[in-house]
């Protein structure tokens, strides 16, 4: 099956432990138009943190296409994502990230691994990623087309697992309660899901972009 959860390369699998697993230092992931905007992000951020006396253990960039509900339709844009991996707390690097961002309402997103945060408010937001196995670009660029156009997800995106020509790597972001009606209808893919904390008017955004259907009769 195209949709059947195949073997990564170790690297990754080491990439992907930023999302899957809590680590020692805090993490950010967000996305920006290109590379050079993302290195323009990660100098001012280094800039800030230099005051402070802290740093950024690493920043990875990936090129993805990203597919959003905006004007009563489904967009689509090239970008590249930036994960942050730093011993600076999540909370200053997103004030850091807001001030500096080019994005009017950015994606700025982390897991969530307190018990007592995902009991809360921010067990609200999920973040879910499906390995694509054998899977044109094209394909997986159309999966993630449908599942924004069903209003599922508020976000998905699509890029290349590294190391694997033929294998894609699909991310959302939606929310709690559309967990359910996402399993039921594209059952066929093996998610792995976490909760995540993020930017107000992003995470505001996503709640207004998501929408729960009580009957296939609503699509």
């Amino acid at each position: 099956s195209h949709f059947e959860h195949f073997h990564m390369s170790v690297a990754m699998r080491e990439l992907l432990l930023c999302f899957v697993v809590a680590g020692r230092a805090d993490w950010l992931a967000t996305t920006v138009d290109n590379r050079s905007s993302a290195e323009e992000l990660a100098t001012k951020i280094r800039a800030r943190l230099a005051d402070t006396k802290q740093e950024l253990e690493n920043v990875h960039l990936e090129d993805i296409r990203s597919f959003y509900w905006w004007d009563g339709q489904v967009q689509e844009e090239p970008e590249v994502r930036a994960t942050i991996d730093s011993q600076v707390p999540f909370e200053a690097l997103l004030e850091i990230l807001q001030a500096e961002h080019p994005y009017e309402v950015p994606m700025i997103i982390s897991r969530v691994d307190d018990e007592e945060q995902i009991s809360r408010d921010e067990g609200k937001y999920l973040a879910a990623t499906a390995y694509l196995n054998d899977t044109a670009s094209e394909e997986a660029a159309e999966l993630a087309k449908e599942l924004v156009k069903v209003r599922y997800v508020a976000c998905a995106q699509v890029g290349p697992v590294e190391g694997a020509e033929r294998d894609q790597l699909l991310t959302l972001k939606t929310t709690a309660a559309s967990k359910e009606q996402i399993q039921v209808d594209f059952g066929g893919l093996k998610f792995n899901w976490m909760p995540i904390r993020g930017n107000k008017p992003y995470l505001d955004w996503v709640t207004e972009n998501v929408k729960i259907r009580s009957h296939a009769s609503e699509l």
